[in-house]
């Protein structure tokens, strides 16, 4: 495993596991320079449900470096170089969303493709909860439930409006056989 480096958090210098092309931790790097070169690294994203099966979709601040005013699912982040994806996927739901207890489900793992925009990615979700976000402003603009005909006529009608990460965990939503290309583990929605 790579040595560990401290950097500060959010900033662009968090520490990223760059993944050689067997998905193993190559080197170290900050996230300003693996996301600037494109390198493989490692994503959590979470898909957040409210009691009537809704999922949280959120406008991302106009602020951020990437993907500024996009929608985007429920909370996405990074994994910081020595830390699990489930772990980075529990610190984006607290940070974003203020949100913590949660158990999460781990959907689908893929790894690092063109299609994935270079890494490799953990989808997680929630039961059905009752909690209310509270959106960071920092991080977004605003948040809002969606059905899945609200979501499948997003992606259809407005996809240039829709980050990358909401896209691809989109197709993986309820997905119960046939996983697609690197897809290591499934588990039904």
């Amino acid at each position: 495993m790579p040595r560990k480096t401290v950097l500060p958090s959010d900033t662009g210098q968090e520490p990223l596991e760059v993944l050689d092309s067997a998905g193993k931790p190559l080197l170290i790097m900050s996230r300003d320079s693996v996301l600037r070169q494109k390198l493989p690294h490692k994503l959590a994203l979470v898909c957040l449900f409210d009691g009537d099966g809704r999922v949280y979709i959120h406008k991302r601040s106009r602020g951020k470096p990437v993907y500024p005013g996009m929608w985007n699912i429920s909370a996405a982040g990074h994994v910081r170089a020595g830390e699990a994806p489930l772990d980075a996927a529990l610190r984006e739901l607290e940070r974003e969303l203020g949100i913590r207890g949660l158990e999460l489900t781990l959907v689908v793992a893929a790894t690092a493709s063109p299609e994935t925009e270079n890494a490799a990615v953990w989808l997680y979700r929630t039961n059905r909860i009752s909690v209310v976000p509270r959106p960071d402003p920092q991080e977004i603009e605003e948040g809002m439930f969606v059905d899945c005909d609200e979501l499948e006529a997003m992606i259809r009608d407005l996809p240039g409006l829709l980050a990358p990460a909401l896209l691809w965990a989109a197709k993986h939503i309820g997905r119960r056989q046939n996983p697609a290309p690197g897809t290591v583990s499934t588990a039904t929605l």
